[in-house]
């Protein structure tokens, strides 16, 4: 398989980081419920230990000559993996791919045929769904990671995860649609490499832990999908709040303002109003100058954003903290880019 292109560091670290917490949960975590499988002693149970073992079982099946293919492969995508609308055609066709060799990786059917391939070969290709491409960006959408990756959604009937039909979830919510991401500076995949992008990113996280298997990550990645996906939905509505709190008493600040400095007015309006949680970053700080600085040039909300931070605050970074201290004039220091794009801050 080729690698489509380099991939982006901080999405890799992010991933590896969370792998690294999440693989041992696993056990706790992955629930999916096994159906009724002749031969699988497992069945009807829905731990993490039952599905690994029935991949193998799966694994087996697939090799004994006496097993029709299209039968293992019914058990595999519609019975287990739950994709009823198949037909019968379209599954014997990820048949042939598999027994010519010829792994296509189309955007269409990933969901399906990526579930045959994964247990045909488990160390060269791992599930991709609905659900597990929802993790992928929500988990960087919950990181505020600037400049991300958007994976391409897959329809999905899950009312938190996303489902187009009752238009609810996380994949449904204007903000985190495939535009909104990339309008934020996030790359978009093309689709046709929507999978391969995804096994790259997997493999690299192997190649940074080789105790890891292939499977464990993808099933992090599905067991994760409505808690990470709760969470960036929750933080849509935070936002929402925020704004509502700021509107209604922006024009009393508005009036107060004038008679302070701009990073005072700043200071009073967020410790009144509660807008900040423990740690947060340069770019928080400068939403909320702009919306009650809104008479202000936009140069002028970024210096109260950054006298605010320099007055009232505490860098997590010691050096930027030391750096801030030693100026009057906080534009002027070297670690501006840093403050401005990668540092936390709390109040002090």
């Amino acid at each position: 398989m080729k690698e489509i292109k380099s991939l982006n560091k901080e999405v890799l670290n992010l991933l590896i980081n969370y792998f690294e917490t999440e693989v041992p949960l696993l056990e706790r975590r992955y629930s999916w419920k096994i159906p009724k499988i002749d031969g699988f002693v497992h069945s009807m149970e829905k731990g993490f230990s039952a599905n690994v073992k029935l991949k193998y079982f799966l694994n087996s099946l697939w090799k004994q000559e006496n097993k029709s293919d299209f039968e293992v492969a019914k058990i595999i995508i519609k019975d287990w993996g739950g994709v009823k609308g198949n037909k019968d055609e379209t599954i014997k066709k990820y048949i042939n791919r598999v027994r010519s060799g010829n792994f296509e990786m189309p955007f269409k059917g990933l969901a399906s045929y990526t579930k045959l391939y994964s247990i045909v070969e488990p160390k060269r290709f791992a599930i991709f769904d609905a659900r597990v491409v929802v993790t992928l960006n929500a988990l960087q959408c919950n990181a505020n990671i600037s400049s991300g990756i958007v994976f391409n959604y897959l329809e999905g009937r899950n009312n938190v995860t996303g489902n187009k039909e009752t238009k609810k979830g996380f994949s449904q919510q204007k903000e985190y649609s495939v535009a909104s991401l990339v309008k934020r500076g996030w790359e978009r995949i093309v689709k046709e490499d929507t999978y391969q992008v995804y096994l790259d990113y997997l493999f690299a996280c192997i190649k940074h832990n080789p105790d890891w298997k292939l499977y464990e990550l993808e099933m992090v990645l599905f067991a994760n999908a409505e808690e990470e996906a709760k969470k960036a939905i929750e933080n849509i509505q935070g936002n929402e709040k925020t704004i509502c709190n700021l509107e209604q008493a922006k024009a009393k600040e508005k009036v107060s303002a004038k008679k302070r400095t701009h990073h005072q007015a700043l200071f009073e309006h967020v410790t009144k109003q509660n807008l900040l949680s423990e740690k947060f970053s340069y770019s928080k700080v400068l939403s909320i100058a702009q919306l009650i600085l809104d008479g202000t040039s936009k140069s002028g909300q970024h210096y109260a954003a950054l006298k605010f931070i320099q007055n009232y605050c505490i860098a997590l970074d010691e050096s930027i903290s030391n750096q801030l201290k030693a100026v009057s004039d906080p534009r002027q220091i070297s670690a501006l880019e840093a403050i401005k794009n990668n540092c936390e801050f709390k109040l002090a």
